[in-house]
């Protein structure tokens, strides 16, 4: 194989629960682990135990060479796809690589059985005030940490969960050139699955992140009571002025309320599906959108407004 590229972790805990990722036509497994050396993630295809019997199916791809093994208790994953290493010694030293604007470290370690050079992000310390940054790549929604650290590299790039139940487990769905991921749980009034934008509280130290995007300009919170989801994106506003008026616009068969507001910090209108309260007996707003049936609620103490979006089945 040509090249390896993982975050290299000495003991991944049994307890290590799982996010599929669905990703050149293979899925990954993201593992979210605090001892990482400072990372919040590891990417690769480990599990805690890989049965010694197991076989592997060689494929070329991306002139890389994968091991696909297909291995029946993954929680129904059909094969789990890893580049493996034994050890990574301690003097190995290091080359640095620009790729689509990160620093990327290039190992050449010889006993990587038959690998040529190992490829990874890796830091001493990250700090816990380290705040994030969202990027959607390849169909998959990435989080970028500049962090001044690393030892040269610009970046961290990670997909990152905070809390997660141990007996939730997650499903992703691409959709829209996005990642979502998808949490069927049980004690959602009825719902079947959850997909993103929940949080409980939204810290008032929370500080933000502008990202042009479709000519709106969005905030990004790193916050990390989220309940396992990476990030909370709003449309934020200090006031939302009571007398705001609204237009409505009618797009994708949904009626979308826009708040044209001059206090937006450089953004010229709040898009929202609106609800006045999310009371316990909640209602549902429909939309038909990509031959699916989505649901839209608005929580309200989120400082602005943001929607929670679910999936009817």
């Amino acid at each position: 194989m040509k090249s390896l590229e993982i975050l290299e972790v000495s003991h991944l805990p049994s307890s290590t629960y799982r996010m599929q990722e669905e990703r050149n036509h293979s899925t990954f497994l993201r593992f979210p682990i605090s001892n990482l050396r400072g990372m919040k993630s590891l990417e690769i295809l480990e599990v805690s135990h890989l049965p010694s019997s197991t076989y592997r199916m060689q494929e070329e791809r991306n002139h890389s060479t994968f091991l696909r093994f297909p291995i029946s208790n993954l929680r129904g994953m059909k094969s789990l796809e890893i580049l493996e290493v034994s050890h990574l010694p301690s003097s190995t030293y290091r080359m640095q690589e620009e790729r689509n604007h990160s620093t990327f470290l290039r190992f050449p370690i010889s006993n990587l059985r038959g690998m040529k050079s190992l490829e990874i992000l890796e830091v001493s310390h990250l700090p816990s005030s380290t705040y994030r940054m969202q990027e959607e790549r390849n169909h998959s929604t990435f989080l970028r940490f500049p962090i001044s650290n690393l030892r040269g590299m610009k970046s961290l790039e990670i997909l990152e969960v905070s809390h997660l139940p141990s007996s939730t487990y997650r499903m992703q769905e691409e959709r829209n050139h996005s990642t979502f991921l998808r949490f069927p749980i049980s004690n959602l009034r009825g719902m079947k699955s959850l997909e993103i934008l929940e949080v409980s509280h939204l810290p008032s130290s929370t500080y933000r992140m502008q990202e042009e995007r479709n000519h709106s300009t969005f905030l990004r919170f790193p916050i990390s009571n989220l309940r396992g989801m990476k990030s909370l994106e709003i449309l934020e506003v200090s006031h939302l002025p009571s007398s705001t008026y609204r237009m409505q616009e009618e797009r994708n068969h949904s009626t979308f309320l826009r708040f044209p507001i001059s206090n937006l910090r450089g953004m010229k209108s709040l898009e929202i599906l609106e609800v006045s309260h999310l009371p316990s007996s909640t209602y549902r707003m429909q939309e038909e959108r990509n031959h699916s049936t989505f649901l839209r609620f608005l929580i309200s103490n989120l400082r602005g407004m943001t929607s929670l979006e679910i999936l009817k089945d």
